[in-house]
C-alpha cells in the first residue's frame, strides 16, 4: 500500500487518506466537527462491512464442512 500524501501514513494509490481528507473538508466547510462525525460513521462502515465478509467466509467454511462429510 502507498503513503499518503499529506501525512504519510498508509493509503490506497498514495491518495490522501481519510483522516487527512476529513481535516481538509472540515475547513472547506467549516465545520470541523461535523466532517469528524462523518469520518466515525466512515470508519464503522468500514467495520461493519469487515465483519460482514468475515460471516461471510465463516458460513462458506462451514457449507464446505458439511459437504466434505457427505
Amino acid at each position: 500500500m502507498a503513503r499518503c500524501r499529506a501525512c504519510q501514513a498508509p493509503s490506497p494509490g498514495g491518495m490522501e487518506c481519510a483522516r487527512c481528507l476529513t481535516e481538509e473538508l472540515g475547513g472547506v466547510i467549516g465545520n470541523r466537527g461535523a466532517a469528524a462525525r462523518w469520518l466515525d460513521s466512515f470508519l464503522k462502515v468500514q467495520q461493519d462491512e469487515a465483519f460482514v465478509f468475515v460471516c461471510v467466509k465463516r458460513i462458506e467454511e462451514t457449507a464446505l464442512a458439511g459437504r466434505s462429510l457427505e
